[in-house]
């Protein structure tokens, strides 16, 4: 973490895809409460570590330990910018006929998916 609360957020989904998101301290808690009450099967890291042994998702440990090691070099090597977080904007979305404007984040880019494949599909509880 930088040292002006900048925190790397990222959303691993059980097949290894994921999206990413830079937020402040207060941008972290909602994004962290948003994934665990939307996002139930989902992995969560923050700042390149698991967020919380409840937010494993459908991961298992092996798969948790080989993003953690993914993420942690990215964060060592500098390879993304925590020198601010996102700010919260307007945001704009379409669908048919309709337009819906509200304040908040950008929806959250893709990232690199995670190579964990070698697995079946784990079931939905």
């Amino acid at each position: 973490m930088a040292g002006n609360n900048a925190h790397y957020l990222v959303r691993v989904y059980p097949d290894g895809s994921a999206k990413w998101a830079i937020r402040d301290e207060a941008g972290m808690q909602s994004w962290l409460e948003y994934n665990r009450e939307n996002r139930w099967g989902n992995a969560l890291f923050v700042d390149g570590k698991l967020a919380s042994p409840k937010d494993k998702g459908q991961l298992t440990a092996e798969e948790i330990a080989i993003i953690e090691a993914a993420l942690t070099d990215e964060l060592e090597r500098g390879l993304h910018d925590l020198s601010r977080p996102e700010p919260i904007m307007r945001q704009v979305e379409y669908f048919g006929g309709l337009k819906d404007t509200w304040m908040g984040y950008r929806p959250e880019p893709n990232r690199a998916a995670f190579d964990i494949h070698d697995r079946a599909p784990s079931p939905i509880p």
